[in-house]
């Protein structure tokens, strides 16, 4: 939990009467990250994100016309902060950004990228804070 508050905080989501979820600045965009959400000081959720700009403006437009259910992933934790959260509480945001360095192996003369596994990462933090999780 203190790693997490030492990184870059992005976000913070109020509760009023709706769930307001303000635009993540540009300037972390299209930086592929894991990011995590605190809710009274507890690791509520783990995800990962190519683009962390576009995943919460999918998570701001469910918020919108919530609880009008659709069918992307971005209504369940929607759902859940709604449920979760009282009137006046926040959600605050964090992101480990992963700066990705073009490197290549070669194999069989060929040049391949080297990839990093976000999924992976994501899940073994999951892992991490799997007591305190409302989501995955």
């Amino acid at each position: 939990m203190e790693e997490i508050v030492k990184l870059p905080h992005i976000l913070t989501i109020y509760r009023t009467n709706n769930l307001d979820i303000p635009t993540i600045s540009t300037e972390y965009k299209n930086i592929p990250c894991v990011y995590y959400l605190l809710y009274k000081n507890k690791v509520i959720k783990v995800g990962q994100a190519i683009d962390v700009c576009s995943r919460f403006a999918g998570y701001r437009s469910e918020a919108i016309t919530y609880p009008k259910h659709r069918t992307n992933g971005s209504w369940r934790t929607v759902k859940t902060l709604y449920e979760t959260m009282n009137v006046g509480e926040i959600v605050t945001v964090y992101a480990r950004f992963i700066e990705i360095k073009k490197q290549y192996v070669l194999l069989e003369g060929k040049r391949i990228p080297i990839t990093v596994d976000l999924r992976k990462i994501e899940s073994e933090e999951q892992d991490k804070y799997r007591e305190t999780l409302l989501l995955k």
